[in-house]
């Protein structure tokens, strides 16, 4: 095992090569990046689907498929830019000023061939930055990136308060959650500041291949891992799309907000830890604290709606952990099926192949299963399923064979 600055060359968890580790000052940097990133994410992600369900009843499912089929374009899209060119700053800064301005474009009193055009826009931007995000936050060292990720969770809930005492109070008055989503774009232009003291370059130098990348995902484990994340990301586009509106149908903007706030409480809890976790215990054990949340989280919502003793924002509660355990999971998991120089390509595959593609099948059963302009008691059928489905990757999960670490890593906590 050879050393290199302050870190293992051996361990997946740093990615770590010939540079030494940032200092603090790097640590602030990416603790900044997330936490204004996510400021201004929160407020387009808390209104988007209230906004699109009221003012596009017909056509808003066609809606959430274009922004479903757009968000892998810009994963692959920056990953594959970033994996071969090696550049960083650059592609980042303009993801985040074009996610800034295609999010005024979006929420603006446009026709709505213009809101679809921002749509696209806005998600390729939103995941480009976002995996570009993440990808130099991972260079950095696997534990940064969990503290910093954490920084994202509370400017999340930091913006779903503001927006929740602004809905409440009534201190503004006549104004939308489009407007106030508006405005929070500006916090693009902010991160997209504090990404100028991002690496210009990647780490790695090693020759980049597609292909390999590739043959890395045809591997039948790795591919047993995507089948079961498409699985997963078909119930999961739920809560991207469609849980915000019904949370409205059933207590106004003020429960959206509130229950977005809720929804991070045990996400800062766990966030910091998940590196940890993931070293101390099989790769395994976070997939499964995230599927028995999230059984819990759609089971409350099912009976929640009907049922007004049960206030459907408390399942956000369970958010946290349904988040939090597979996302990280799924990250760390492949860091250690794909090297540095082509961990953008593979995140960005996972993205396409399981993430995306697994929601926009599950948009198109939930728009089946909802129609137009549904009312509350229509989601019924649609929590109903999300339930069985975690039921059965709960099952699954405990026995299924998770990929192994890629061969050039040796460490002794091999996933199981």
């Amino acid at each position: 095992m050879h050393r290199q600055g302050n870190c293992l060359e051996t361990d997946p968890l740093t990615i770590c090569c010939a540079h030494s580790t940032p200092g603090r000052s790097g640590s602030v940097i990416y603790f900044a990046l997330f936490f204004t990133y996510f400021l201004g994410h929160g407020a387009y992600f808390s209104a988007m689907s209230p906004y699109i369900m009221e003012r596009f009843p017909t056509s808003a499912d066609q809606m959430i498929l274009a922004a479903q089929i757009a968000s892998p374009f810009g994963t692959l899209l920056a990953g594959y830019v970033s994996d071969k060119t090696r550049l960083l700053r650059f592609p980042l800064v303009v993801s985040l000023l074009g996610f800034g301005v295609s999010q005024v474009v979006f929420f603006a009193p446009i026709p709505e061939f213009g809101v679809f055009a921002a749509t696209v826009l806005l998600r390729i931007f939103l995941s480009g930055s976002g995996q570009l995000i993440i990808i130099s936050c991972l260079e950095a060292g696997s534990g940064r990136f969990a503290r910093a990720r954490t920084a994202g969770t509370v400017g999340f809930c930091a913006i779903q308060l503001v927006l929740f005492w602004v809905e409440t109070s009534g201190v503004i008055r006549h104004s939308s959650p489009a407007v106030f989503a508006q405005y929070a774009a500006v916090f693009h232009v902010l991160t997209a500041i504090f990404a100028l003291g991002v690496p210009v370059h990647r780490r790695s130098h090693e020759e980049y291949h597609f292909r390999a990348a590739a043959r890395r995902m045809v591997e039948p484990r790795v591919l047993i891992f995507f089948a079961l994340s498409f699985v997963f990301y078909g119930c999961y586009q739920l809560v991207d799309y469609y849980l915000g509106r019904f949370l409205q149908l059933k207590g106004g903007m003020g429960q959206v907000y509130l229950g977005w706030g809720f929804s991070v409480l045990f996400e800062i809890a766990l966030m910091p830890f998940t590196a940890l976790i993931f070293e101390k215990f099989p790769a395994r054990f976070l997939f499964l604290v995230s599927l028995a949340a999230g059984l819990g989280r759609f089971l409350w919502l099912y009976l929640a709606v009907d049922n007004e003793s049960m206030p459907p924002y408390l399942s956000q509660l369970l958010h946290g952990l349904h988040f939090t355990g597979f996302y990280t999971a799924a990250i760390y998991l492949l860091q250690r099926v794909f090297p540095p120089h082509l961990y953008g390509t593979g995140h960005a595959l996972y993205t396409v192949v399981a993430a995306s593609a697994g929601g926009i099948t599950g948009n198109l059963l939930t728009g089946m299963l909802l129609g137009a302009g549904p009312g509350a008691l229509e989601f019924a059928p649609v929590f109903a399923l999300a339930v069985i489905l975690h039921v059965s990757l709960l099952a699954v999960f405990f026995f299924v064979p998770l990929p192994q670490t890629i061969r050039s890593f040796s460490i002794p906590y091999a996933s199981k």
